[in-house]
């Protein structure tokens, strides 16, 4: 990064910025946020009574009518999120793996790695209309039998997806076509496949922990 953040280098900057931003200017908007940055929750962005005080002085319009006169048409491309149902490193007990993008180009496979316990690329999110993410990027199944997860770009004007968090089986099921989302056992493969849902097999479960920084 072409920037010397001084005493803050190797701290969330950018994030910290963008919190800033949506804490002086977004009002209650500022929920869609942090659905897609949920470990930015707790962050604290410091010192903002400036910035709110410049806002008061200008007299500026409510993050409400900014929607409704300027950028009215976004949301039908753009809708707002639904809640998470979950979020956090989806970790696998019985292989102490976690779901995983392994940094790989998108569009790009995913796979299994053993948890770091760090979030970044293990980082996912799946939300309450059955949509999994990954950052910007959205998490689809391949077609036929034993698919595959990949990234790639989130469907225009879209918000949902085939993906259901089961929390009595702890099963992450493919809704369409009744398959899960299960790990090889063997420690030196991070392949994740899509296969018949079985409540039984140690390999299909999953458990979610919330990662904050």
């Amino acid at each position: 990064m072409p920037y010397n953040f001084g005493k803050l280098t190797g701290k969330p900057v950018i994030s910290t910025n963008l919190i800033r931003v949506i804490k002086t200017w977004m009002d209650d908007y500022q929920k869609y946020y942090y659905i897609r940055e949920p470990q930015a929750r707790y962050r604290e962005p410091g010192d903002i009574s400036a910035q709110l005080a410049l806002r008061e002085q200008l007299k500026c319009k409510s993050f409400q009518w900014y929607l409704d006169n300027v950028a009215y048409d976004v949301v039908d491309s753009y809708p707002f999120l639904p809640p998470n149902d979950v979020w956090g490193e989806a970790k696998n007990p019985t292989t102490g793996k976690c779901i995983d993008t392994m940094g790989n180009a998108v569009p790009g496979t995913m796979g299994a790695t053993p948890c770091h316990g760090y979030g970044g690329n293990q980082l996912v999110r799946l939300n309450t209309k059955g949509q999994m993410t990954e950052g910007e990027w959205c998490i689809t199944p391949t077609s036929g039998w034993g698919g595959r997860l990949r990234t790639g770009h989130c469907t225009k004007g879209t918000v949902d997806g085939p993906f259901k968090y089961d929390r009595e089986t702890k099963q992450i099921r493919n809704t369409k076509t009744g398959n899960c989302l299960i790990v090889e056992k063997d420690p030196s493969s991070s392949v994740l496949t899509l296969l018949k849902c079985d409540a039984s097999d140690e390999l299909q479960k999953w458990e979610w922990t919330e990662k904050y920084a």
